[in-house]
């Protein structure tokens, strides 16, 4: 039923007004940006279109919003081959170069002053980086005159060693932005390689015990020789003097009484042939002496006992 006042080809015409007027809508699934779409008209960035291509990024970029990816020309995508990556391997460096977030030009500016920042990567994303190897740096440093070299990018592994912004190349607020770095982020973990900050220490070695050694005889002093010890007389017994064949000491004797004259004496005469008494040889005098002072007579000598026989042999050969 038409309307009051309107003719239906007028109606119809409002309809398609109206229609046009209204904002574009994303049907659900489709993508709301076409990364590849954006460099085709990029002839510095051919090469680094071809590589997202080859290492099957484009649809993970596609598909996500609220994104920056950091682009490199021809001339750093040759520096990247130049590190004859492996494929899988150029996958996560390039991969290191899409932010899960939004970074134009204006709020990389405003990030003058401010403490660095980080941001996760659609490496990080993937779930092959180890630890926090997907983190990307962002830090403000001083550039006079130019803002745009005073934001620096770095993957949090590679251990300062930084790439900076150049430019703006597409921005789609709040949904894509491409910038424009100076080279490819540098990655250990990325590109497969032990991280240069933390080298794999190596085994220590086994301890080695020390030689002993003997000391040396030219060193040592020779023990003194033990001084002859002298027999103690105290322990020694002194020999028994030899016998002499002299008739016993006249101390243990009694001396006869002297003889009347004409008496016959019991001493036997000299035999003849008997050896003189002067050759009888001289008993000891030193054997038996004892000291006078002791109170005891010293015994009688061989020559005393002959001088006091003596008038008695003489009284009888008279």
């Amino acid at each position: 039923m038409p309307f009051a006042g309107m003719t239906v080809p007028s109606s119809i015409l409002l309809l398609v007004l109206l229609l046009g007027a209204s904002p574009p809508c994303h049907v659900d699934g489709a993508p709301a940006h076409s990364i590849t779409a954006i460099l085709a008209g990029i002839p510095d960035f051919t090469d680094f279109s071809a590589a997202l291509v080859a290492a099957n990024l484009t649809g993970n970029i596609d598909e996500r919003q609220t994104i920056t990816v950091l682009a490199v020309d021809n001339a750093a995508m040759g520096r990247l081959r130049a590190r004859q990556l492996k494929p899988d391997n150029v996958r996560y460096v390039l991969s290191l170069h899409v932010l899960l977030d939004y970074f134009g030009d204006a709020k990389l500016k405003a990030l003058n002053g401010t403490p660095p920042t980080q941001e996760a990567s659609l490496f990080q994303a993937s779930g092959a980086a180890p630890g926090a190897a997907g983190i990307v740096n962002i830090a403000p440093v001083a550039a006079a005159g130019d803002v745009r070299r005073g934001v620096a990018f770095s993957a949090a592994d590679a251990g300062g060693r930084v790439v900076f912004y150049e430019k703006s190349v597409k921005e789609s607020p709040y949904d894509i932005a491409v910038l424009q770095v100076s080279g490819a982020m540098e990655s250990p973990a990325a590109e497969g390689k032990a991280p240069a900050s933390s080298p794999t220490p190596s085994p220590s070695p086994a301890p080695v015990a020390a030689p002993v050694v003997a000391p040396s005889p030219k060193n040592q002093t020779a023990p003194p020789p033990k001084p002859a010890v002298a027999p103690s007389p105290k322990n020694q017994t002194a020999p028994p003097p030899k016998p002499t064949g002299a008739p016993s000491s006249p101390k243990n004797q009694t001396a006869p009484p002297p003889k009347t004259a004409g008496e016959p004496t019991d001493s036997p005469t000299t035999p003849a042939g008997a050896p003189e008494d002067d050759d009888q040889p001289p008993a000891d005098e030193n054997e038996g002496h004892k000291n006078d002072a002791g109170g005891t007579a010293a015994p009688w000598s061989v020559g005393a006992v002959l001088v006091a026989a003596m008038p008695a042999v003489v009284f009888l050969l008279w």
